[in-house]
């Protein structure tokens, strides 16, 4: 039982994303929350904390409007006190100057008495790499690049 409740959550979740409401979501994590997001191209280091996973969200969203995540599998594993999730899903979006924007990938996570602790995110960051070679991606916002950290 325990686990179908984490899969409807999740499901939940992934389905605020294609709302564009992270926010709530995210502020639902406890402040000792950490992502992980190796291979983020342009960072000094691939960890983010609570705030930074907001300013994170924030800007994807400015980049990819609209963006769909479509959760293709869930599997989650343990106990309340020690709870692991993955996440399979792919994404697609129109960005600003109209081109598309696909990506697939797997979210980790690590939750602890129903609170994530600890997400690890892996996609195809060679996607990501190619929109911010585009010219139209530096002007986002008027920001001259993406901050090293979020």
């Amino acid at each position: 039982m325990y686990h179908a409740i984490v899969r409807s959550r999740l499901r939940k979740g992934m389905a605020r994303l294609n709302r564009e409401q992270f926010e709530p979501m995210v502020q639902g994590f406890p402040a000792e929350f950490e992502l992980f997001f190796p291979g983020l191209p342009g960072h000094k280091g691939p960890r983010f904390n609570l705030e930074g996973t907001i300013n994170l969200y924030r800007r994807i969203f400015e980049i990819y409007p609209a963006l769909k995540f479509e959760v293709e599998d869930l599997v989650v594993s343990g106990w309340p006190h020690n709870t692991r999730v993955c996440v399979k899903w792919k994404c697609q979006a129109t960005r600003k100057n109209g081109l598309p924007y696909t990506n697939q990938g797997v979210h980790i996570f690590h939750l602890r008495w129903g609170k994530v602790r600890y997400l690890e995110i892996y996609c195809d960051t060679q996607s990501i790499a190619e929109v911010r070679r585009t010219p139209d991606f530096n002007r986002l916002s008027g920001q001259a690049t993406i901050p090293d950290r979020f």
